[in-house]
């Protein structure tokens, strides 16, 4: 084989290699996206005794958000922590209106909460709550 015969083989493998890694980096990318905090839809069913079951269609928030630990620079005895959560950043208060047809009056008003964002946001406790909910649960 001549010599250009086996450099115009070897800038064959280099372009398939480089294109490869393109497209593993782009798989990389997108998966991340798609793991990005997000708003995602959820349909609540409302049961109120008395009342009619009403499905309602909410929002919650999903996804992944930066979180680290790791020694203080400062004093090595201690660890610094930084918790990032996927959880609402804004919301507004709405009503759904229940036919309550063996109560008097025979509707109900229930309140809910609407989420129109979600964000990364410092991790909060929350009290009340015996135990983690994840997302799935409240599908």
């Amino acid at each position: 084989m001549d010599s250009h015969h086996r450099n115009t083989g070897t800038a064959s493998a280099t372009v398939v290699v480089k294109c490869a890694l393109i497209a593993i980096l782009l798989l990389g990318v997108i998966s991340q996206c798609s793991a990005v905090c997000r708003r995602q839809p959820l349909i609540h069913s409302i049961v109120h005794e008395g009342c009619q079951t009403k499905r309602l269609r909410t929002f919650g928030c999903r996804g992944t958000c930066n979180s680290y630990s790791r020694v203080s620079p400062t004093d090595y005895t201690q660890m610094e922590r930084s918790c990032q959560c996927c959880q609402e950043s804004q919301h507004v208060v709405g009503f759904v209106e229940l036919n309550c047809p063996s109560l008097s009056p025979p509707t109900q008003i229930v309140e809910f909460r609407h989420v129109r964002s979600c964000s990364c946001r410092p991790c909060n406790s929350v009290s009340g709550v015996p135990r983690v909910t994840r997302l799935e649960d409240l599908e």
